[in-house]
């Protein structure tokens, strides 16, 4: 299967609407941090396909401004 490092950028415009502390729910579960996002529904789209085609995906966030 494909990695993440093969896809390259699939979001160029998100807002982190919420971003729990990394203590409660899930992330206190799985030991990750849930970002949850607003972006456009066509972009929202082309990530959740993008996601289903890599093994062990992989988010960075960069924050520009």
């Amino acid at each position: 299967g494909a990695r993440s490092g093969d896809i390259g950028p699939v979001l160029a415009e998100a807002t982190v609407v919420d971003a729990p502390s990394p203590d409660s729910g899930f992330a206190a579960a799985s030991g990750r941090r849930q970002l949850v996002l607003a972006v456009a529904e066509a972009d929202a789209t082309a990530y959740f396909t993008a996601l289903g085609r890599v093994d062990d995906p992989v988010l960075t966030v960069v924050r520009r401004g």
